[in-house]
C-alpha cells in the first residue's frame, strides 16, 4: 500500500541494517584483536582464540535449531508490528483505537492472557505485540464505535502498567518496535566504519522516501 511500510518492507530494512552493522562492529574487533595480538607478540593460535571468542560475542556460534526458529519468528513479528504501526497512524482519524487479541490456548504466557482485549489509543504502543519471544498475540484496528464510550474500563491501570514493566526484561518489546530500532540504528551508527555507514545511511534514505509517499487521491 502506498505510503505505508508493510511488515515486508520494513523486516527488508530491518535484516540489511542490523547485518551491515554487525559486520561492521565484528570487523573492527577483529581488527582490535590482531592490532592487541601482534603488539603483544602472540602467535596464530593465540590469535584464533581471541577471533573465536569474537565471532561467539557476535552470535555468530552455533545455535539450536530451536533457538533460530524463535528469533526468526520474534524478527518477523516485530517487522509486522512496525508495519502495522504505520498503517495505524495513516488510518487513525478512522480507527483511533487498537485492540490486544492473545491466543488463548495453553501455550499462551499468563501475563499475555491478562492482556487479551484490552483497548489503547494509536500512538500508546507500549504493549504492541510482540512483548516477548515467541509471542502470538496480535492487535486489531477499532473504530470509536467498536471501542465504545467506556473504552477506557478495557485499558491497563497504572499498576498493572508496572507489572507489565517489570516482566518485559528485553526492551526491544517495550514500546513503539518502529522508533525502538531507528533509534537502537542511531545510536550505533557512530561506532561502525565508514562504508557500513554509507550502506545504512542509503537504506535510511529509501525508508524515508517510502514514509513521505503520498496515499493515492
Amino acid at each position: 500500500m502506498d505510503g505505508a511500510v508493510s511488515a515486508t518492507q520494513w523486516f527488508r530494512f530491518q535484516t540489511f541494517t542490523s547485518a551491515v552493522i554487525e559486520d561492521s562492529k565484528l570487523r573492527l574487533r577483529i581488527k582490535a584483536a590482531l592490532k592487541g595480538s601482534l603488539k603483544r607478540g602472540e602467535g596464530y593460535l593465540s590469535f584464533r582464540k581471541i577471533v573465536d571468542s569474537e565471532f561467539e560475542k557476535a552470535g555468530l556460534s552455533p545455535l539450536a535449531n530451536h533457538r533460530v526458529s524463535v528469533i526468526y519468528r520474534t524478527n518477523t513479528a516485530n517487522a509486522f508490528a512496525a508495519g502495522q504501526m504505520v498503517r495505524l497512524a495513516e488510518v487513525a482519524e478512522d480507527f483511533p483505537f487498537w485492540q490486544y487479541v492473545a491466543i488463548k490456548d495453553t501455550r499462551t504466557r499468563e501475563d499475555h492472557a491478562k492482556m487479551h482485549g484490552k483497548i489503547f489509543r494509536v500512538g500508546d504502543y507500549e504493549y504492541y505485540p510482540p512483548i516477548g519471544f515467541g509471542c502470538r498475540c496480535t492487535a486489531v484496528a477499532l473504530t470509536a464505535e467498536m471501542a465504545g464510550k467506556d473504552w477506557k474500563k478495557h485499558t491497563l491501570s497504572k499498576a498493572h502498567r508496572t507489572v507489565m514493566n517489570s516482566r518485559l526484561q528485553n526492551a526491544e518489546f517495550i514500546g513503539n518496535k518502529f522508533e525502538n530500532y531507528i533509534k537502537w540504528v542511531a545510536k550505533e551508527y557512530d561506532n561502525i566504519d565508514t562504508g557500513a555507514q554509507q550502506l545504512v545511511t542509503k537504506q535510511l534514505k529509501q525508508l524515508e522516501r517510502l514514509l513521505q509517499r503520498k496515499k493515492p487521491q
